[in-house]
């Protein structure tokens, strides 16, 4: 489960409601961290990949599974870290490699600095976009993940299998800047902030113009796309799942509409994006 300061920051709503508060744990050198992960078991492994050639970036990631076995690749969304997906990572669906990765500027991965490009974040995933006997991975992206997998399928079209997007944020109309969010990035305020929620508000500002560079990508994107969002996500509003379905042209789309339900799906819908991961490999495999 996400700590009660990654539930209460995670995207714009935590930021104008809790700058304040943020600022004063930045004083006091409080830092963003999850609860101790109770179902990590030794099968896990943690490993950091050198920085890729091309973007200078060096993954941190979580991985359990055999090496040549289908991927799936897990991406958190703003803040997070890996282990928000723990509990697939700990007990991976049968026959595939499961790898959690820390986004660029939280977790363990170098540099620490916030990277708000979209692009920059999908091809830094590149190094793992593998495919053991032309075995494409599945990228399952929650939140801010959402469009950063859905950037690394505009990218590399010929190196992923599939998309799975959680409680994704795509719609750039749908993305408001507010007042506190300004002033949380500017001097002497920002380096106050604990690096999480620093590198949440400096994403979360540019987000709407990555949005837009993304979305005449997203009609290129021909793998099959599983939407899962719940009808009451206050952070990330089900608006987005009409234009997904729309800006998804040349996609086979299937819709999971969660009545009822919030923006923290990975730990309250394990079961369901368990089922949407399922039905995407059997999707593959069947060619």
């Amino acid at each position: 489960m996400a700590s009660r300061w990654q539930v209460v920051l995670h995207k714009r709503y935590g930021i104008t409601a809790t700058v304040m508060a943020a600022l004063a744990a930045g004083l006091f050198g409080y830092a963003i961290t999850g609860p101790p992960d109770e179902r990590r078991d030794a099968d896990i492994s943690e490993r950091q990949l050198g920085p890729a050639p091309d973007t200078g970036i060096a993954l941190s990631l979580l991985e359990n599974g055999s090496d040549d076995a289908r991927r799936v690749l897990f991406v958190h969304g703003t803040p997070g870290r890996a282990d928000a997906w723990s509990a697939f990572i700990a007990s991976p669906p049968d026959g595939v490699h499961a790898i959690a990765v820390d986004r660029p500027g939280f977790g363990k991965t170098r540099p620490r600095r916030a990277e708000p490009s979209l692009a920059m974040q999908a091809r830094a995933l590149a190094p793992l976009l593998l495919a053991p006997d032309g075995q494409r991975p599945i990228l399952v992206g929650h939140s801010l993940g959402g469009p950063i997998v859905a950037a690394a399928a505009a990218l590399f079209p010929d190196k992923i299998g599939g998309l799975i997007i959680v409680a994704g944020s795509l719609d750039p109309a749908l993305e408001e800047i507010y007042y506190a969010q300004l002033v949380a990035d500017l001097f002497p305020f920002a380096p106050l902030l604990p690096r999480a929620v620093r590198n949440t508000n400096r994403e979360i500002l540019a987000l709407e113009a990555e949005l837009d560079w993304l979305k005449p990508r997203l009609g290129e994107i021909t793998q099959p796309v599983t939407i899962i969002h719940g009808t009451d996500d206050t952070l990330v509003p089900y608006e987005n799942v009409s234009f997904m379905e729309s800006a998804f042209s040349s996609a086979p789309v299937t819709v999971v509409r969660l009545d009822g339900n919030n923006h923290f799906l990975p730990w309250n819908s394990e079961d369901v994006i368990r089922k949407a991961i399922s039905e995407m490999l059997a999707k593959l495999a069947a060619g």
